[in-house]
């Protein structure tokens, strides 16, 4: 046989690589913008799903749908209110703002969610509901299919649970955290409900059995040794109102900047070494973003998009800008703590 034509027999009956996915959105209704590596806002309602191949921000209102789906593997239909975040490349990942009603279905995972309030979700196979309660908590409910895997996770700590079964939900609220103590209905009134942190523990049965004492001497020095005192940091002068009234104990650094210390503010450093900060919409106020050359107030519900210097590239959303009070120091030579 020919060698040319072994060749051609040898590509067509190779084993075929498998396509690298990336990430398809389409704006079904409503407002769906989005912020991807151009910098720029667009408007994807009725025009057709688009290909996203790098990182990028979509941001939908309150009466707004959205799909967005790796072809071969899950998709997310958005209803209302949602912000979301992807990585692009062959990450099957979304970070999650805010979702007011999503539906979920994946056939091929893992696919990872990176949820509000330091909660995580990967699913591997099945079709769940996720949506946000008045409040700021996030129900997951896993309608067909494998339970998810769920864990908590902040600061390097991190918790898991285990996810709801076929049929059941769960709730991840705000504020938890793994000293939290109590029965799962101090926490709210829906008795079937999958709690991630489980039943108490039955009380168990001990059997003590008591020995002769046995006498143990320990000689203590005549003088204790007091421990060393940690050195004293001392911390240059700070002026709330310089701050927008803030006190130094609620203000943290992120690089060149100052912000809020809240749980509904999240920030995010990018790989060019800038910060992605978000708002929740349902916030209950604005959110400071204290600067060296001007101060932004970012209305609920809004995205900036930061460089390393603190200068603003992009945003979604209203956002006002305000000068520095005269005489206020830079965020860095303020004494304000650094981002944990």
């Amino acid at each position: 046989m020919p060698r040319a034509s072994v060749l051609l027999l040898l590509f067509v009956f190779a084993p075929r690589a498998a396509a690298q996915e990336t990430l398809r959105i389409e704006g079904l209704t409503g407002r769906v913008e989005t912020l991807g590596s151009s910098e720029q806002v667009e408007l994807l309602t009725g025009l057709g799903p688009r290909d996203c191949p790098g990182a990028g921000l979509l941001e939908a209102g309150s009466m707004a749908s959205a799909r967005l789906y790796w072809p071969a593997r899950a998709s997310l239909m958005t209803q209302g209110r949602a912000g979301l975040e992807w990585r692009g490349g062959a990450a099957v990942f979304l970070r999650v703002f805010e979702l007011q009603h999503g539906e979920l279905e994946v056939r091929r995972g893992p696919l990872l969610l990176e949820l509000p309030w330091n909660w995580n979700a990967s699913f591997e196979t099945g079709a769940y509901r996720l949506r946000t309660l008045p409040g700021g908590t996030l129900e997951i409910e896993t309608v067909a299919g494998s339970a998810p895997r769920v864990w908590w996770s902040r600061a390097g700590l991190m918790r898991p649970f285990q996810g709801p079964a076929c049929g059941e939900r769960v709730l991840l609220p705000q504020g938890w955290s793994p000293k939290l103590v109590g029965a799962p209905e101090d926490y709210a009134p829906w008795s079937q409900v999958s709690w991630p942190w489980g039943e108490a523990r039955q009380a168990e049965e001990l059997h003590v059995t008591v020995e002769a004492p046995v006498e143990v001497r320990v000689e203590l020095p005549s003088t204790p040794v007091p421990a060393p005192e940690p050195p004293k940091v001392e911390l240059p002068p700070f002026d709330a109102q310089l701050w927008r009234g803030f006190a130094r104990e609620q203000l943290e650094l992120a690089g060149p900047i100052a912000i809020e210390r809240r749980e509904d503010l999240a920030v995010e450093r990018s790989e060019a070494g800038g910060w992605t900060l978000r708002l929740r919409s349902d916030a209950p106020r604005a959110a400071w973003v204290l600067r060296e050359s001007s101060d932004l107030e970012l209305a609920p519900g809004t995205v900036v998009v930061l460089d390393a210097k603190g200068a603003l590239i992009a945003n979604l959303g209203s956002i006002k800008s305000q000068a520095v009070p005269q005489g206020r120091p830079a965020p860095l030579q303020s004494g304000i703590a650094p981002r944990p």
